[in-house]
């Protein structure tokens, strides 16, 4: 795939539909970054790293519930949904698990395996969680596992995604995203240093989807496994100017139908020209979406252009959820030449808000064919 060759377009030629939805900006609500989204069908739940919060909207924007920290050491850094329940999961601390139903009241805390990051709930028989590297050498070869199954919270029933500890450990920053909730019954699991995105459901691995870039965009071969970069892995990614650009990994990374959608994180953490992508699995057609410019259907707005600060953030029946900052929507608009209606959500936001009011929400759905 050759990102520099990919087709852009405008919005009504991309999308069927558009809808901005502002999150409600009080003393309460008031928030810094939309660091995950988790979308149900009455609610988007979010993390915020600035204020160390779940924020918990309606669907129209409302705010609905908020959850705190409990203590200054609790920290979390991602969330899992149980769809059936209605409960929000949440590891924090080395160990335990926190879970809270969807107006923000804490219900339980239970134990996770030790060394267990992040994970992604499919059932209570059924839990993937991906296991920390360690931080020292093994001194010989000794097999361990990026990703484990568990029955229940903390029983492990199986192990996928082995490596050789002692040629590769914690020599990476991990992105907010390992597992990708595509809303189906099913996530993806996206590694650093690897174009490989696994798809997970319950049971174990369903499909793999692997990419290969053009060499300057890529890492070295074999760079995330080789036994030849142990050692190596951080200080080309973090140290060298000259890798600036390169690709890291996948995330997030969600399909829809016969689209695959994801983002490409760089080294540098530089705005590039190819961040958003979509691939179309029938036609193999790749698709930039920061080549998609706003039309009437957006209201001249950008979709999904990392240059106007958007991020792409989920999926959920069919629709892409993304983010604009409220200052760069009333950057755009003063800036615009364009004559336009906006939509009521839209008038109310810059008849009555400010530029430091709370990120704005963006639903957008694919046209069928492209």
């Amino acid at each position: 795939m050759d990102p520099d060759a990919a087709l852009g377009g405008t919005t009504s030629q991309i999308f069927d539909s558009v809808k901005f939805i502002p999150l409600e900006t009080t003393n309460e609500s008031l928030f810094g970054e939309i660091n995950q989204l988790e979308i149900t069908d009455k609610y988007f739940i979010i993390t915020d790293f600035d204020t160390w919060c779940v924020l918990i909207f309606d669907k129209n924007g409302k705010f609905h519930a908020k959850i705190k920290k409990r203590s200054e050491n609790e920290y979390f850094d991602s969330i899992t949904i149980d769809r059936q329940a209605n409960e929000i999961i949440m590891p924090a601390g080395n160990d335990k698990i926190l879970i809270y139903d969807f107006d923000g009241k804490f219900i339980i805390e239970r134990k996770r395996p030790l060394d267990a990051a992040r994970l992604f709930y499919f059932t209570t028989q059924s839990i993937a969680y991906h296991i920390n590297r360690p931080l020292k050498w093994d001194k010989k070869d000794n097999r361990k596992y990026d990703l484990v199954y568990s029955d229940g919270f903390n029983h492990v029933t199986k192990e996928l995604l082995p490596y050789n500890s002692k040629y590769q450990q914690y020599e990476y920053n991990l992105p907010n995203t390992v597992f990708s909730d595509n809303n189906d019954g099913t996530c993806f699991f996206t590694f650093p240093y690897d174009y490989t995105a696994i798809q997970l459901n319950d049971t174990g691995i369903i499909h793999r989807y692997k990419f290969i870039f053009p060499q300057k965009y890529s890492l070295p071969p074999g760079f995330a496994s080789d036994s030849s970069f142990a050692g190596k892995r951080k200080n080309y990614v973090f140290s060298s100017q000259e890798n600036t650009g390169k690709y890291t990994t996948l995330t997030p990374f969600f399909k829809i139908n016969d689209y695959l959608i994801f983002h490409l994180q760089e080294i540098g953490l530089v705005d590039g020209d190819n961040d958003n992508l979509f691939y179309n699995l029938k036609t193999a057609s790749t698709y930039v979406f920061n080549r998609v410019t706003g039309d009437a259907a957006s209201f001249y707005i950008p979709v999904l252009d990392s240059h106007f600060d958007e991020s792409l953030l989920g999926v959920y029946n069919s629709h892409i959820y993304t983010r604009i900052s409220a200052v760069m929507l009333f950057n755009i608009k003063t800036s615009s030449n364009k004559t336009t209606t906006y939509s009521p959500e839209l008038k109310a936001l810059f008849a009555t808000g400010t530029p430091k009011d709370n990120p704005v929400i963006i639903e957008c759905q694919l046209k069928g064919s492209l």
